[in-house]
This record gives C-alpha cells, sequence and structure tokens, in this order.
C-alpha cells in the first residue's frame, strides 16, 4: 500500500521521518556546544540544550506511539480473525473427507442417523456432506431435521428415541473414533432433549434399531452461549 497524495510506500515516509529527527537533534546538539563554547552565550547554550532534550523526548514518544498503534492493530487482526472463525460455514475439507471415509471403511459397514437442527441452513448443509462420506464408505445412512427442546452445539453423537430405543455404547464410540481419526471434534450424551420432535425422516429402509445418531447442532458463539 502507498500514499495516495505522493505515491511513496510508508516505509519510505518512515524512514525519512526518522533520520529528520536524527538530524534536527544532531544539529540542536551541536549548536549547543559551539553555544557553551562562548562563555557569553551561556543562555543561548542553556535553551539549544533544554530544546535538544525537548525533541529527544519527542522522538522517543514518536516510537512509543507507533509501538502502540502496531500492538493495537495486531490485536485488531487477531479479533477479526477470531470472529471470522466462528461465524464460517463449517466444511468438511478434502483430508477430512479422505481420513473420514477411510475411518469409517475399518470400522464399519455399520449404520449412522446424521440428523441436523431444523431451521438452520448451515447445520443441514454440513450434516449432508457428513452423510456423503458415510455413505461413500458403505455405511447406512438415515437423516431427519431435529427440533430440539434445549440448545445444542457442535456435533453431538448418542442414542436415543426417537432413533433407537436404547443406548449401545460401543456404537456410539465407533463413530467418534471414526470423527477423531479425521480430526473432528464431537461430545457425546446419553440421551437428547426431551420434546425434541423430529420431522423430514429419510425414506425406508431407516438405517436400523441399533444406529449411533450424529446431531449436527448449530454453530455458535460464545456470546451467544453465554448472553
Amino acid at each position: 500500500m502507498k500514499l495516495r497524495f505522493s505515491g511513496i510506500a510508508p516505509g519510505t515516509v518512515e524512514w525519512a521521518w526518522r533520520v529528520a529527527n536524527w538530524l534536527a537533534i544532531a544539529a540542536a546538539l551541536g549548536s549547543c556546544v559551539a553555544a557553551f563554547q562562548q562563555a557569553s552565550a551561556k543562555v543561548v547554550g542553556l535553551v539549544g540544550l533544554f530544546s535538544f532534550l525537548a525533541m529527544c523526548i519527542t522522538y522517543v514518544a514518536g516510537i512509543v506511539r507507533e509501538r502502540a498503534s502496531r500492538a493495537e492493530l495486531e490485536s485488531a487482526r487477531f479479533e477479526i480473525e477470531r470472529l471470522r472463525g466462528r461465524t464460517a460455514r463449517r466444511n468438511l475439507t478434502d483430508d477430512q473427507r479422505t481420513a473420514l471415509i477411510m475411518a469409517a471403511k475399518v470400522e464399519g459397514p455399520q449404520n449412522v442417523w446424521v440428523p441436523h437442527v431444523a431451521s438452520d441452513h448451515e447445520a443441514s448443509e454440513y450434516a449432508k456432506q457428513l452423510r456423503d462420506a458415510f455413505a461413500e464408505a458403505g455405511w447406512n445412512i438415515g437423516y431427519a431435521a431435529l427440533q430440539l427442546g434445549t440448545p445444542i452445539y457442535g456435533l453431538v453423537v448418542g442414542m436415543s428415541p426417537p432413533f433407537c430405543s436404547s443406548p449401545v455404547p460401543s456404537e456410539i464410540e465407533r463413530v467418534r473414533r471414526v470423527l477423531a481419526t479425521a480430526g473432528i471434534t464431537s461430545t457425546v450424551t446419553e440421551t437428547f432433549p426431551p420434546q425434541s420432535p423430529a420431522f423430514g425422516w429419510s425414506p425406508r429402509p431407516h438405517p436400523g434399531p441399533n444406529a449411533a445418531v450424529l446431531l449436527v447442532a448449530s454453530k455458535s458463539s460464545e456470546l451467544d452461549r453465554f448472553g
């Protein structure tokens, strides 16, 4: 980026400003020394000395201000990147998809539900990516839109009605191992929140009565979670 009014790069302007300050300091110091060499000009020498000290203080203050500005700029950039990461859509990277398919082939083929929370387009799209990857690995897939009675965030693995009759820990851990191998973080729950009706079911055949559930819940920032 260059300054529009002159076409001079900011780095060049900064260098010139530093040189000019040092030249001014040197000139003030030389004037001070020359004045002290004349006994009748001690007052002028004192004035020159004070001028020299003032310029030094101004120069140091400028450096401190410049460093503070750079620190504020870096802090702002970090905050922007942090917020961007919170709001960015979740997507399976090529590496994650490849690792997930390979791990799922090792663990399966098995059955899995991959529902998403209702009225959340981002969660719906991410759930589809996960379903497609499991399907490519040979797993039997089911889907649904789940209306949660209590807010849940992230990826949650569990087994509970209406998807299955009772939890089977080994099936839950099987899905979690696949995700972990692909570098995808998930949490586990014994049961999903009550009053969570499901609709938009996948067509038959359903995955099966012992299928684990990989719920793709909403992605939310900490501000959304804690108000």
